[in-house]
Protein backbone atom coordinates (compact mmCIF):
# COMPACT_ATOMS: atom_id res chain seq x y z
CA UNK A 1 0.00 0.00 0.00
CA UNK A 2 1.40 3.19 -0.96
CA UNK A 3 1.29 6.70 1.63
CA UNK A 4 -1.78 8.22 0.18
CA UNK A 5 -3.95 5.28 0.70
CA UNK A 6 -2.68 4.77 4.60
CA UNK A 7 -3.68 8.27 5.27
CA UNK A 8 -7.10 8.21 3.25
CA UNK A 9 -7.47 4.86 5.17
CA UNK A 10 -6.81 6.47 8.26
CA UNK A 11 -9.30 9.36 8.40
CA UNK A 12 -11.85 6.87 7.35
CA UNK A 13 -10.57 4.66 10.53
CA UNK A 14 -10.25 7.77 12.89
CA UNK A 15 -14.03 8.52 11.46
CA UNK A 16 -15.18 5.30 12.35
CA UNK A 17 -13.51 5.37 15.63
CA UNK A 18 -14.97 8.72 16.59
CA UNK A 19 -18.77 7.58 15.33
CA UNK A 20 -18.13 4.72 18.12
CA UNK A 21 -16.86 6.91 20.88
CA UNK A 22 -20.36 8.73 19.97
CA UNK A 23 -22.41 5.67 20.34
CA UNK A 24 -20.43 4.06 23.58
CA UNK A 25 -17.98 6.18 25.12
CA UNK A 26 -16.89 2.52 26.96
CA UNK A 27 -14.93 2.27 24.03
CA UNK A 28 -12.33 5.10 24.26
CA UNK A 29 -11.01 3.22 27.75
CA UNK A 30 -7.56 2.77 25.99
CA UNK A 31 -7.41 6.36 24.29
CA UNK A 32 -6.53 9.16 26.20
CA UNK A 33 -9.04 11.79 26.90
CA UNK A 34 -6.64 14.34 26.12
CA UNK A 35 -6.59 13.52 22.40
CA UNK A 36 -9.88 13.94 21.41
CA UNK A 37 -9.47 17.87 23.41
CA UNK A 38 -7.70 19.78 20.33
CA UNK A 39 -7.13 18.78 16.40
CA UNK A 40 -3.62 18.79 16.29
CA UNK A 41 -3.25 15.81 19.11
CA UNK A 42 -6.10 13.82 17.32
CA UNK A 43 -4.53 14.51 13.65
CA UNK A 44 -1.14 12.74 15.66
CA UNK A 45 -3.34 9.68 16.96
CA UNK A 46 -1.09 6.66 16.23
CA UNK A 47 -3.55 3.49 16.52
CA UNK A 48 -1.82 0.79 14.48
CA UNK A 49 -4.25 -1.73 15.39
CA UNK A 50 -7.33 0.03 14.12
CA UNK A 51 -5.09 1.39 11.08
CA UNK A 52 -4.79 5.03 11.83
CA UNK A 53 -1.42 7.08 11.77
CA UNK A 54 -0.62 10.21 12.56
CA UNK A 55 0.41 13.18 10.13
CA UNK A 56 0.66 16.66 10.63
CA UNK A 57 -2.47 18.98 11.20
CA UNK A 58 -2.28 20.42 7.10
CA UNK A 59 -2.27 16.43 5.96
CA UNK A 60 -5.12 15.44 8.43
CA UNK A 61 -7.35 18.00 7.39
CA UNK A 62 -6.54 17.64 3.18
CA UNK A 63 -7.20 14.21 3.53
CA UNK A 64 -10.46 14.43 5.57
CA UNK A 65 -11.61 17.05 2.79
CA UNK A 66 -10.82 14.55 -0.04
CA UNK A 67 -11.88 11.66 1.93
CA UNK A 68 -14.61 12.47 3.88
CA UNK A 69 -17.93 13.85 2.74
CA UNK A 70 -18.45 15.74 5.80
CA UNK A 71 -15.03 17.36 5.29
CA UNK A 72 -12.55 18.27 8.25
CA UNK A 73 -15.23 20.01 9.80
CA UNK A 74 -17.55 17.41 10.19
CA UNK A 75 -14.56 15.49 11.45
CA UNK A 76 -14.03 18.11 14.56
CA UNK A 77 -17.58 18.11 15.02
CA UNK A 78 -17.48 14.65 15.50
CA UNK A 79 -14.11 15.16 17.55
CA UNK A 80 -15.98 17.25 20.01
CA UNK A 81 -18.88 15.03 20.11
CA UNK A 82 -16.63 11.95 21.08
CA UNK A 83 -15.19 14.57 23.55
CA UNK A 84 -18.82 15.51 25.17
CA UNK A 85 -19.75 11.95 25.40
CA UNK A 86 -16.50 10.65 27.30
CA UNK A 87 -17.39 13.88 29.60
CA UNK A 88 -20.34 12.54 30.10
CA UNK A 89 -20.00 9.26 30.47
CA UNK A 90 -17.29 10.20 33.50
CA UNK A 91 -19.63 12.24 35.16
CA UNK A 92 -22.15 9.64 35.13
CA UNK A 93 -19.88 7.23 36.65
CA UNK A 94 -18.64 9.26 39.06
CA UNK A 95 -22.44 10.92 39.79
CA UNK A 96 -23.42 8.05 43.34
CA UNK A 97 -26.60 6.79 42.94
CA UNK A 98 -29.78 8.32 43.92
CA UNK A 99 -30.49 7.79 47.56
CA UNK A 100 -27.28 6.18 48.39
CA UNK A 101 -25.73 7.47 51.59
CA UNK A 102 -22.70 9.25 49.44
CA UNK A 103 -25.62 11.20 47.83
CA UNK A 104 -27.17 12.19 51.14
CA UNK A 105 -23.95 13.33 52.49
CA UNK A 106 -23.94 15.75 49.39
CA UNK A 107 -26.94 16.60 49.42
CA UNK A 108 -26.80 17.57 53.00
CA UNK A 109 -23.05 19.39 52.07
CA UNK A 110 -24.98 20.92 49.79
CA UNK A 111 -27.78 22.49 51.94
CA UNK A 112 -25.62 23.64 54.88
CA UNK A 113 -23.15 25.82 52.07
CA UNK A 114 -26.61 27.40 50.65
CA UNK A 115 -28.03 27.53 54.15
CA UNK A 116 -24.24 29.55 55.65
CA UNK A 117 -24.90 31.96 52.43
CA UNK A 118 -28.42 32.84 53.57
CA UNK A 119 -26.78 33.30 56.93
CA UNK A 120 -24.17 35.69 56.15
CA UNK A 121 -26.43 37.84 53.61
CA UNK A 122 -28.52 38.17 56.61
CA UNK A 123 -25.14 39.29 58.77
CA UNK A 124 -24.29 41.63 56.18
CA UNK A 125 -28.05 42.60 55.49
CA UNK A 126 -28.52 43.32 59.65
CA UNK A 127 -24.89 45.55 59.74
CA UNK A 128 -26.03 47.46 56.77
CA UNK A 129 -29.69 47.77 58.25
CA UNK A 130 -27.89 48.62 62.07
CA UNK A 131 -26.02 51.58 59.94
CA UNK A 132 -29.11 53.27 57.97
CA UNK A 133 -30.29 53.18 61.91
CA UNK A 134 -27.57 55.52 63.05
CA UNK A 135 -27.94 57.37 60.06
CA UNK A 136 -31.57 58.02 60.54
CA UNK A 137 -31.01 58.51 64.62
CA UNK A 138 -28.42 61.53 63.77
CA UNK A 139 -31.25 63.13 60.76
CA UNK A 140 -33.96 62.38 63.24
CA UNK A 141 -31.89 64.84 66.20
CA UNK A 142 -32.09 67.62 63.42
CA UNK A 143 -35.51 67.46 61.25
CA UNK A 144 -38.74 66.98 63.79
CA UNK A 145 -40.66 66.32 60.53
CA UNK A 146 -38.15 63.34 59.79
CA UNK A 147 -38.24 62.30 63.87
CA UNK A 148 -41.60 61.47 63.62
CA UNK A 149 -41.84 58.96 60.77
CA UNK A 150 -38.46 57.76 62.19
CA UNK A 151 -39.94 56.69 65.72
CA UNK A 152 -43.02 55.13 64.26
CA UNK A 153 -40.84 53.27 62.04
CA UNK A 154 -38.79 52.13 65.11
CA UNK A 155 -42.55 51.49 67.08
CA UNK A 156 -43.39 49.26 64.82
CA UNK A 157 -40.27 47.17 63.97
CA UNK A 158 -37.78 47.79 67.00
CA UNK A 159 -40.35 45.90 69.37
CA UNK A 160 -40.49 49.14 71.04
CA UNK A 161 -37.20 49.25 72.77
CA UNK A 162 -37.03 52.95 74.11
CA UNK A 163 -33.28 53.37 74.18
CA UNK A 164 -33.98 53.40 70.24
CA UNK A 165 -35.82 56.38 70.20
CA UNK A 166 -34.97 59.76 69.06
CA UNK A 167 -34.47 62.24 71.87
CA UNK A 168 -34.20 65.66 70.84
CA UNK A 169 -30.86 67.58 71.57
CA UNK A 170 -32.42 70.49 72.36
CA UNK A 171 -34.19 68.27 75.48
CA UNK A 172 -30.70 66.98 76.27
CA UNK A 173 -28.74 70.17 76.42
CA UNK A 174 -31.36 72.26 77.98
CA UNK A 175 -31.36 69.89 81.36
Amino acid sequence: MDIETNKSESITNTYNLLKLIISDPKQSENIDESILSDQKRLAQLDLPKVKIVPMSLNRWKHYADEVLPIGWKGLDGLRKDALKSVKKAKDTENKPSRGSKKDIEDRLEKEKNTSQSYLNEIERFSEQYKHLLEICHIQGRNDPDFKIIFNRHLERYAHNRTEWTVISSKGVSGE
